[in-house]
This record gives structure tokens, sequence and C-alpha cells, in this order.
């Protein structure tokens, strides 16, 4: 089988172990990751094992210089604009954190909360000129509980694709793995949409408890719960009086 030579974009600590799977692979090549180099984590990040593992941390424009098959994305931070998708002969892979089509943009864990959703998945799929729209490679589905939050679901979906990125790199090596077009996916499970801006959630965010329902505001409380991250609040005098777990 022929090596392929691969760039990963990511710098959360899920792009880390991501990056490791491809570094233990036979038939894979790094030829460079595209990184956050101020980021800072308790675990180890994506630069701190590139550097002990001698893989040149590169830029954006740099990837234009080099030969390269394919590309991740793992949880990437930047927006990858179409000629250098055009220059990854087999184009460039994302991790996203929801069930395509239902689920396009962001916030999706916060939304799938609010939407009570009983189930909810992590995505590997092409990127395109679009924000999420690209072909679906495949889906990991996991259940939503009553005991869950806005932020349980995004650890989920990190660490369901993790597993997910290690079970299909293979196929997806060889050149096997499925292209599904978005458009050809009729799941009825989800009450999603495409969530790309900050406003979406904002509406949520202020309650009136007295003409709200205890189930809407434990409810919104739940979705909106995440350390370090504006929870929800009500408004008492003029000020903002913020509840949350």
């Amino acid at each position: 089988m022929m090596t392929k030579r691969i760039v990963l974009f990511g710098t959360i600590p899920t792009a880390r172990r991501c990056l490791e799977i491809l570094h233990t692979s036979k038939e894979v090549e790094l030829v460079g990751v595209v990184t956050d180099l101020g980021y800072v984590s308790d675990e180890e990040t994506v630069s701190e094992y590139a550097i002990k593992n001698n893989i040149p941390v590169i830029s954006m424009d740099e990837c234009m210089e080099l030969e390269v098959d394919l590309g991740f994305t793992i949880r990437f931070h930047k927006i990858i604009k179409q000629p250098l998708i055009d220059h990854f002969k087999e184009g460039i892979i994302n991790m996203h954190g929801g069930p395509l089509p239902s689920y396009r943009g962001s916030f999706c864990n916060v939304m799938a909360m609010l939407n009570r959703e009983e189930k909810f998945g992590v995505t590997l799929h092409y990127i395109d000129a679009d924000v999420d729209t690209g072909d679906v490679i495949d889906i990991s589905y996991f259940d939503v509980t009553e005991d869950d939050t806005g932020y349980s679901i995004f650890l989920n979906t990190l660490e369901y694709g993790v597993e997910l990125f290690r079970k299909t790199l293979p196929s997806i090596i060889e050149g096997i793995n499925n292209r599904i077009k978005q458009n050809s996916i009729t799941n009825q499970m989800f009450k999603g949409m495409f969530y790309t801006r900050r406003s979406d959630l904002e509406k949520f965010k202020q309650v009136d408890i007295k003409e709200m329902s205890n189930d809407e505001i434990i409810t919104r409380v739940k979705a909106f719960y995440f350390p370090g991250k504006e929870s929800i609040y009500t408004v008492i005098n003029g000020k903002k009086i913020y509840l949350t777990l």
C-alpha cells in the first residue's frame, strides 16, 4: 500500500490524540501539523507532541508548498479556504461535533439540549466551500440522558469522535471509505438545523422565572452548563442573576 502524505489541523487535546493515531500508522507520512503554538493545556498539546516526535509544525501558507495527499481537521479554529482544500489530492476530512446534516454550524451541543434530543452524534466528513456540507464518511451516535448537559454532550462528541477516527482511518487511507451526499441522508431522528451565529444562542440565555416553567428553566440551565462559560440568567432590578448547576 502506498504511504499517504498527511497534514493534521488542530490544537485541542482531542486533536493530539488523533495525531498520535496517525503517527503510529504505518501507512501515514505526517508531513506537518497546523496548530496554535500559544495554546496552553494541562494535557500534552498538538505542538508539544509534534516537536517531541520531530513532526514539522507549519502554517497554512506552508501547506501550499508541500506535496500532500490528505488533510484532517480536528475541531480546528480557523476556516480553510478553497485553494488550500483543492491543494490536497484526496481532500480534507473534518471531525464535526454533531450529526450531519441535521446539526451544521456551531454550538450544536447546546442546541441538542435545547431541542431535547434523545440521541446525538459526531460526524467525519469531507470539507468543501460551504459550512459542514461536504460528503459524509460516517457518523457515531450516542444517547442523551436526563443527566446530560451541554458540556457532557460536548465531551461525548470528542470521545466518540476519536474512536470514530480510529475506526475509519484504515479505510480512508485505503481509499475505500464511503462518501455519502448529505442530501441523500434522511434521518427523522433529530430536530436540529443550521446554527452559526452566537445570536442563535443569546436569545435563549435570558429567562423570565415568573413566566417560564421549571422544566424549561432546568433544560436551559443544563444546556448552557459549560465550565468557564456564561450560564443563563434572569434580570432582577436591572442586574443579571445567573442560574447554574
